[in-house]
C-alpha cells in the first residue's frame, strides 16, 4: 500500500519557513528570469532576491508578487530612503529618521483568497506607486514559469531519484536551467 503525502504550506499569520523555496524575479514582457534565491523563506532571502535584481537593472519596473509581507519589506530596503528629521529644539526625545519609499517605485500585489482550499476570488492590491494600470497587476506568467521549471526539472521533484537534496547543488543547476530557459524563449 503506498502513501502519498503533500507539503505543508505555511499558515497565513507564519511568513517565515524553514522549508527550501526556489524564490525568482522574472522580467515578464520578455520572460526573462533576472534572479533567483534558494532557501529558507525568510527576510535575508527576499533581501537578497531583490538586491540582486536591483544590480541589474536601469530603471525602475513594475513589482508584482503574491501577498507575502516579506517582499513588502525588502523592496523599502533596497528603494527606500532615511530622512532624518530637524531638531525641533523642544525638551523630549527627537523624532526617530524615517523610512521613505522612492515615488518611481510601482508596487503591487495579486492575492488569493480560498476557502476549504478552493480559490475563492482574487484581490488585486496597489502597495507603492501610482498610475498603475490593473491590467499589468498579474503574477500568471511566473506561475506559468513555475510550471515549466516543476515539469522541465528532475530536481526539484519531489520522490524522484533525481531530487536534489544539497542546496549548492540545485543553485547550480536551476542557473544551468534559467539560463537554458531564457536562450530557448528568446530564439523564438
Amino acid at each position: 500500500m503506498d502513501f502519498c503525502g503533500e507539503k505543508t504550506l505555511p499558515l497565513e499569520d507564519e511568513y517565515e519557513d524553514k522549508g527550501t523555496w526556489i524564490w525568482i524575479i522574472m522580467a515578464a514582457n520578455c520572460r526573462l528570469v533576472l534572479s533567483h534565491v534558494i532557501g529558507e523563506r525568510s527576510q535575508k532571502n527576499a533581501d537578497q532576491l531583490v538586491s540582486n535584481t536591483a544590480k541589474k537593472l536601469r530603471s525602475m519596473p513594475l513589482f508584482v508578487t503574491d501577498g507575502l509581507k516579506l517582499y513588502t519589506a525588502a523592496l523599502r530596503k533596497q528603494y527606500g530612503k532615511l530622512q532624518q528629521f530637524a531638531p525641533t529644539g523642544k525638551r523630549g526625545r527627537p523624532r526617530s529618521p524615517k523610512l521613505i519609499v522612492d515615488e518611481v517605485l510601482k508596487y503591487a500585489q495579486v492575492i488569493k483568497m480560498r476557502v476549504n482550499c478552493r480559490l475563492n476570488k482574487v484581490v488585486k492590491r496597489i502597495i507603492f506607486g501610482k498610475n498603475i494600470d490593473p491590467r499589468m497587476i498579474s503574477t500568471s506568467y511566473i506561475e506559468r514559469q513555475n510550471l515549466t521549471c516543476r515539469q522541465d526539472n528532475n530536481r526539484i521533484s519531489r520522490k524522484t531519484i533525481g531530487f536534489s537534496k544539497k542546496t549548492a547543488e540545485l543553485d547550480n543547476q536551476m542557473t544551468l536551467y534559467f539560463a537554458h530557459f531564457t536562450a530557448k524563449s528568446t530564439a523564438l
